[in-house]
């Protein structure tokens, strides 16, 4: 018997004193403690043989409890690795979905999110959009004349303006390069869109003295790209809406 409870449970030992490295002696000394506590309450107030069957079973107790004490110990470990791991992959995602200037979702989240919602469509649980494609005026020429700092500052305020005028619609914002932002809101028509970028053109010029040109374009799921011809409308719409704004400057002698 003793033979065998030693072949079995010297690899579990083993392991243990493995596990718990420099932590594993405490569990000894717990132990020692216990059986000192054991053997003062019942080993010396009964005859010895009853003495050697009790100590025999309180042996048998403390290697479940040991053992029991090293699954615990494992499942708290796993536990945390898994949080660790968990919270490493968010990390990482915010690396490869969050533009670290602005805080902005990026070109890569836009990728991600467009293709989900094409799946969608296919599926026939998707949602109408309307794409908005905006441009900061000037932008060249505040990091020529300012700086790149100041052209920063300018595209973190920008960034917060425009995820302040879309938050209450469900949309997604994105910074899709340089000084250019891209939203996709769910439900709405051009009208109101048209209105909320006036507003937005307004909080802006106060903010900083910028104004954004736009674009606009609903998506059409019956092309076969829809978001990418989406994209082409808006930005040529844009750039038309850029083309004015130039010519307005032009006109006025500031240009």
């Amino acid at each position: 018997m003793h033979l065998f409870l030693y072949k079995i449970l010297l690899p579990s030992y083993q392991k243990a004193r493995v596990f718990f490295s420099s932590g594993w002696w405490k569990l000894n000394v717990i132990l020692v403690f216990f059986f000192i506590q054991f053997l003062n309450q019942y080993a010396f107030s009964i005859d010895m043989r009853n003495a050697r069957d009790i100590v025999f079973d309180f042996v048998i107790f403390s290697i479940i409890f040991y053992l029991t004490l090293i699954l615990i110990f494992n499942l708290v470990k796993d536990t945390a690795e898994m949080n660790k791991k968990t919270y490493e992959n968010d990390e990482l995602k915010n690396v490869a979905y969050i533009d670290a200037l602005t805080n902005m979702q990026n070109r890569a989240a836009y990728e991600k999110f467009t293709r989900r919602q094409v799946l969608n469509h296919r599926k026939n649980t998707g949602t109408s959009f309307v794409f908005v494609m905006l441009d900061i005026n000037g932008f060249k020429s505040i990091n020529d004349t300012k700086g790149h700092a100041e052209g920063d500052k300018i595209l973190k305020q920008v960034g917060n303006v425009i995820t302040k005028y879309f938050e209450s619609y469900n949309c997604e914002s994105f910074r899709f390069g340089g000084d250019e932002f891209v939203v996709l809101i769910e439900d709405i028509q051009l009208s109101d869109v048209k209105n909320l970028i006036v507003k937005l053109n307004e909080e802006l010029f106060k903010l900083n003295n910028t104004t954004l040109s736009h674009g606009c374009a609903e998506v059409d799921f019956n092309n076969a790209k829809p978001f990418h011809v989406a994209l082409k409308t808006a930005d040529a719409a844009m750039y038309s809406n850029k083309e004015r704004y130039y010519l307005n400057l032009r006109n006025k002698g500031e240009a």
